[in-house]
């Protein structure tokens, strides 16, 4: 059976009778074994009209996977072996942008790396294997700015073949948000909360290191409760790490957090909501709770808002952030 991987890739489908000069056999299906269509027959990369758009929070390499070349406009892939060499041409992002009515800069040398340079498309197949490109030092772009990366079809070997120039080029546009590093957790401190139980449950307790020791509220008070973190530092929260009190006895645990609010400031007075948890389940095991979108602050505020037992106290083993 003939291989027809990508046959359908091109922008159309055609019925066509089986009985016409240009076609040698049908197969079952109607589609005739082979089909010729000059205009059709370049190299491209299939997804080559998508810009993808890659936003950062914080350092870190990160590795794109993209899919190979594809070779149309024939049924017939015995052309023999199609070589073509791939790479990042930074002039293509002055085009780009005055095609397009924006303002990229070219995607720096030092923040990626691309492997599968050399794509070979093999006799008897109409693609090859693709490759990966690795996004990496984005701690050096400027976060006003974006950037824009062109994966291109460089050159092509001694097949001839020509390139499609609207479907040679994959593009990749880069950002970031304004990062700063996690602060040292052993800088941290609890400066306000709202009451406590004894001193062996201090709030203190939910920034030391161990859910063995937990802040317990004033068994007394009324909800809600809360606590107020000093990062030491400005810090951009993608999410919290939040474990419940342990105990043995689950009667111990009943009275868990329920809905959850988590707040960061830069003046603990103009709060920003970071997260909303209407129902954190009662388990002891660490929970990571997402952020709906990155938010910056030096201090994070922590409101049990109510709890499982309906009773006017609450507890939290320890608290983390990423």
């Amino acid at each position: 059976m003939m291989n027809r991987k990508y046959f359908f890739n091109i922008a159309f489908r055609i019925a066509v009778p089986c009985c016409v000069a240009l076609m040698v056999s049908c197969t079952d299906d109607g589609i005739p074994e082979n089909l010729e269509f000059e205009q059709f027959k370049y190299l491209y990369f299939p997804s080559a009209n998508t810009v993808n758009k890659i936003t950062f929070v914080r350092e870190r390499d990160s590795v794109f996977h993209w899919e190979g070349l594809c070779y149309g406009g024939t049924t017939n892939f015995n052309q023999g072996e199609i070589r073509a060499e791939i790479g990042v041409d930074p002039s293509l992002v002055t085009s780009y942008n005055t095609a397009n009515n924006t303002a990229f800069l070219p995607l720096p040398a030092g923040c990626y790396e691309l492997s599968g340079a050399s794509q070979v498309i093999e006799n008897g197949k109409n693609y090859s294997e693709g490759g990966s490109l690795t996004i990496k030092n984005v701690a050096v772009l400027d976060t006003d700015r974006e950037y824009l990366l062109p994966v291109t079809i460089l050159s092509v070997g001694e097949s001839n073949i020509p390139t499609n120039d609207e479907r040679k080029t994959l593009w990749w546009s880069v950002n970031t948000e304004p990062y700063w590093p996690v602060p040292d957790k052993t800088l941290w401190s609890v400066i306000d909360y709202s009451s406590q139980w004894q001193s062996t449950t201090s709030a203190a307790n939910v920034i030391d290191g161990t859910a063995g020791e937990f802040w317990h509220s004033d068994a007394s008070g009324s909800m809600p409760q809360w606590v107020v973190i000093d990062l030491s530092a400005t810090a951009t929260i993608n999410g919290v790490r939040f474990t419940n009190r342990q105990s043995s006895d689950p009667n111990d645990t009943s009275a868990s957090p329920r809905n959850v609010k988590f707040e960061v400031s830069d003046n603990q007075t103009d709060w920003t909501l970071l997260l909303n948890v209407p129902e954190l389940p009662n388990v002891q095991a660490e929970q990571t709770l997402d952020a709906p979108a990155p938010q910056s602050g030096r201090y994070l505020k922590i409101t049990i808002v109510n709890n499982w037992a309906g009773a006017g106290y609450s507890y939290i083993a320890e608290v983390d952030f990423f």
